[in-house]
């Protein structure tokens, strides 16, 4: 029965005992079983502290090291993502149909939090966000039994921890990569290149962790089911515009990342009547840029982003172009109504 409900008032104020140190985590591994996803950035910032060779993609080694730790199974977060973004790409072209633009994204909690002072005209995505998502995949076709531990590149991530679908937590705990890197530190070993079985997404959701990687997956997963051309890119002050056209029709997305670049956005091209869909994301060029990772300059913080891409690059384009995406795509749309709405928020 379908039951998305929030926390107790008195679990809220807890909820900062969910945002886990290495040595906490250690414990809880060791005392429950525990099922392990870890974001797209996570793994740069974690690379960073741990002298990694940035040439060199850091997934597998760092994945295989939270096995050594304990956990029952790693997953990545970059599934969620696909999945968001193929639910995303559904709800922008309906939404187009309708005359209901544009829609922000919602992935991004400090954007999500603050999201009711700035939109005016259009609404906020009601699709969980990728944490939230693969929490969900992992208890209902994964690992029933495990509570989820998210290694994340945001503290913000923690009030996710809140949200419950049948009587289960999407998320049980959070941690930075900061602490993770302590967590594992000494047990990675960089020749161990091959991911664990339950590591997989594609380019698309790969790329999430990065400024426009939300609107550039979206993008991927609308040509699935439109006739979608991506045009071009043209960089404002504070955002980037994205020109696509679909079925003959040009209509425009936007990035943005700082909500300090909100307040002008609205002021201005917002007021676009073929504004699609806006990325926001409160970091300096995305989760890369979190308050969960190691603070470098801003300009090093780019760097992270690249570094993203290519660790994307030779992944396969999106879950539609792989048997294990399609056997997850499968999946998905053979929940019942009642279940599909655990992927979404009850409200925003």
């Amino acid at each position: 029965m379908y039951q998305w409900k929030l926390c107790s008032n008195k679990a809220k104020r807890g909820m900062l005992l969910n945002l886990l140190s290495a040595e906490e985590a250690k414990k809880l591994i060791k005392k429950e079983e525990i099922a392990i996803q870890i974001a797209p950035a996570s793994r740069i910032g974690i690379g960073e502290l741990l002298n990694m060779d940035i040439n060199k993609d850091p997934s597998a080694p760092i994945q295989n090291a939270l096995i050594k730790v304990g956990a029952k199974g790693v997953y990545e977060t970059p599934l969620g993502a696909d999945v968001v973004a193929m639910l995303e790409s559904k709800e922008i072209l309906n939404a187009m149909k309708n005359q209901s633009l544009p829609i922000f994204t919602s992935c991004c909690v400090g954007w999500r939090l603050a999201a009711k002072r700035f939109v005016k005209k259009g609404h906020l995505s009601r699709t969980i966000s990728p944490q939230m998502m693969i929490g969900f995949l992992i208890k209902r076709f994964f690992n029933k039994n495990a509570k989820v531990l998210a290694i994340m590149p945001c503290i913000m991530k923690q009030e996710e921890t809140k949200y419950v679908f049948d009587n289960k937590k999407y998320v049980d705990y959070v941690m930075t990569s900061t602490e993770a890197a302590k967590m594992i530190k000494g047990l990675v070993d960089e020749k161990d290149v091959k991911p664990p079985s339950t590591c997989f997404c594609s380019k698309a959701g790969m790329g999430f962790g990065a400024s426009v990687g939300v609107a550039g997956a979206i993008i991927t997963y609308m040509k699935k089911i439109e006739d979608v051309i991506l045009l071009k890119k043209e960089n404002e002050v504070g955002w980037t515009r994205i020109d696509i056209k679909i079925k003959g029709k040009i209509w425009h997305a936007y990035k943005i990342w700082g909500l300090a670049n909100m307040n002008k956005f609205m002021e201005t091209a917002v007021k676009d009547e073929r504004c699609l869909f806006v990325e926001v994301m409160a970091c300096p060029y995305g989760c890369v840029g979190g308050a969960g990772q190691p603070r470098i300059p801003l300009e090093k913080i780019k760097i992270r982003a690249k570094q993203m891409e290519e660790i994307a690059r030779e992944r396969a384009e999106t879950l539609y172009d792989f048997e294990i995406g399609r056997n997850i795509i499968k999946k998905i749309n053979e929940l019942s109504e009642e279940e599909k709405k655990w992927m979404h928020f009850p409200n925003l």
